[in-house]
């Protein structure tokens, strides 16, 4: 393991790991490699230091994904709402950015809620008393 927990593959493994984040399929990613394709799919799934670097090398990815389209948050609510409202788009697009808008709220507005009832819920097992409209006692005698 490296320094910071990430494990340390060898070049090979290194090589399949790019190709599988590139989106390649294992048998163009074992070519990559230069490993047979069997060699691949059993490091996928039996090689446990395979598969932290590929979930810990998807996770960065997906945060860098993420963190890039937060920063257009804006431009594209921007855009839906232009599409929504704009008189001169054919209804049935109208319709759909109508349709998006509400679905994004709807699921903006659970993850808020879940996002809250989490923290409560950690706070309670914490210990940390009143939560909400739950009470603990702190005294367990």
């Amino acid at each position: 393991m490296a320094d910071n927990g990430t494990p340390i593959l060898s070049s090979r493994k290194q090589r399949a790991l790019l190709a599988m984040m590139e989106g390649v399929d294992i048998r163009h990613a074992a070519r990559q490699a230069d490993v047979p394709e069997r060699t691949l799919r059993r490091w996928l799934a039996e090689d446990i230091q395979f598969q932290t670097a590929l979930r810990e090398a998807e996770s960065h990815a997906i945060s860098l994904a993420a963190t890039r389209l937060i920063g257009a948050a804006d431009t594209a609510a921007t855009t839906l709402l232009v599409l929504m409202l704009d008189e001169h788009m054919p209804p049935n697009v109208r319709l759909r950015a109508t349709v998006a808008a509400f679905e994004l709220i709807i699921k903006l507005r659970e993850m808020t809620g879940l996002e809250r009832r989490l923290v409560e819920l950690e706070q309670l097992v914490a210990g940390e008393g009143s939560v909400g409209l739950v009470s603990v006692s702190q005294d367990r005698t």
